[in-house]
């Protein structure tokens, strides 16, 4: 204490700093259960009906509420204070001994609990759909840049799988066009959580991904490019493409019918806060119809069209599901052999077919005779190349002639149209 106070000033004294080191004694009143690391958003007290209602219990709830809500960092500085007194209200009728001073106490946190009901900013259901509001935004900002600079990342994924598809670097076949960029990042991010792991290479799926990350680091390293950069563009790339394709169309092969009733109800039901401004009314009851539509299309809500709890996927649309799914199951290598045979077949057939028209036509060697034996020219001779130009010759003085009629045509009309305009 004497090393930092100032020779002006008096040294603190012992009960001084005890008063500033001094505690408050406002956590052990709140619930054993409390904790702010907590990710619950807590909802906002209901006042209740008379003073009497609010024990120790129902005390420690709205304590509790306050202590979470000023936790924030997010808050305006009215909310701040509205709440701190709150707070301090709340613990006078705690550990208030008399009857009386608690029961006015209990008065003071009804009015108080009042308030916070008439006045959002002090709610923290609010801040919750503020902060989703916020994500919502960085999300649509990501998507700006994803558009704007998106084409600019493709660039060196690109070189990268030309060069090793060109020149057959080593694992080449794991970066060929057959798999879709989405694909390739996807198991270059999971190498990269597999390396974290420093586990063995146990499964199929560890091997794949393993020769992806194996032929990125051979072409750039035949290229001259740094294999980190290449790897990071991939994978941004590929978060790229997801974001532009339809997630919608992913959830339904993928059949995760309940993330997809939140999308349709979530859409639905922003759509007049989010084209408040922006839409005429006769937009948005045209997007609320295609919403409608497709959720007509893909779950039965004849229960309750208003709980997506109740929601259950169409048997027109599980039926097609179960059929996509048993296509998907059929194999690459299996797919692949179908696809040989039907192209062997279709070059059987057009192989028939050139026969049969050379053998109407007459076949190839005695045409080839029938023109030796006639008195035609040598290609390539003196006289040969004198009749080709003469041809030629004949030709463009066609084509000079008529573009001399058309010449005159054209002056004449000319001519018709100035005499006309004299007159």
């Amino acid at each position: 204490a004497e090393e930092m106070s100032s020779p002006h000033s008096p040294p603190l004294s012992d009960q001084q700093i005890l008063k500033v080191r001094q505690r408050s004694q406002t956590d052990a009143l709140l619930p054993p259960s409390f904790s702010l690391l907590s990710a619950e958003v807590l909802s906002s007290p209901q006042p209740e009906k008379n003073k009497k209602a609010y024990t120790k219990e129902r005390m420690q709830q709205s304590l509790a509420y306050c202590k979470k809500f000023l936790s924030r960092r997010d808050i305006s500085p009215r909310a701040e204070t509205f709440m701190t007194i709150f707070k301090e209200e709340i613990k006078k009728a705690m550990i208030a001994e008399k009857e009386s001073e608690r029961i006015a106490g209990a008065g003071s946190i009804r009015a108080f609990e009042m308030v916070i009901q008439r006045n959002d900013f002090l709610s923290a259901e609010v801040f919750k759909k503020t902060q989703e509001m916020h994500e919502n935004l960085l999300e649509l900002r990501e998507l700006q840049y994803h558009a704007r600079y998106g084409d600019y990342v493709r660039i060196l994924p690109s070189k990268v799988r030309l060069h090793a598809s060109e020149n057959k670097t080593s694992s080449w076949e794991f970066l060929c066009s057959r798999f879709q960029w989405n694909e390739i990042s996807t198991r270059l991010l999971r190498h990269r959580k597999f390396m974290e792991t420093r586990r063995p290479i146990e499964t199929a799926q560890d091997v794949a991904d393993y020769n992806t990350q194996a032929a990125v680091d051979n072409a750039c390293s035949e290229l001259g490019i740094d294999s980190d950069l290449a790897v990071w563009s991939i994978i941004e790339y590929g978060a790229r493409n997801r974001t532009f394709h339809s997630d919608i169309q992913s959830l339904i092969a993928e059949g995760a019918w309940r993330q997809l009733a939140l999308i349709y109800s979530s859409d639905l039901e922003d759509i007049d806060c989010v084209f408040f401004e922006l839409r005429t009314e006769t937009d948005k009851r045209a997007l609320k119809s295609i919403i409608r539509g497709e959720i007509n299309r893909y779950f039965d809500t004849s229960e309750d069209p208003g709980d997506i709890n109740v929601w259950v996927p169409s048997p027109a649309v599980l039926k097609e599901y179960k059929v996509a799914k048993a296509e998907s199951g059929v194999t690459k290598a299996q797919k692949k052999t179908a696809n040989i045979a039907e192209n062997g077949c279709r070059s059987t057939e057009k192989v028939t077919r050139q026969q049969n028209q050379s053998a109407a036509q007459g076949s190839p060697s005695s045409a080839s005779k029938k023109r030796l034996a006639s008195t035609e020219v040598p290609r390539g001779s003196e006289e040969e190349k004198s009749k080709r130009n003469e041809h030629r010759r004949g030709q463009l003085v066609l084509q000079m002639a008529k573009l001399e009629s058309q010449l005159k045509s054209c002056q004449k009309e000319i001519a018709k149209i100035d005499g006309d305009a004299k007159e």
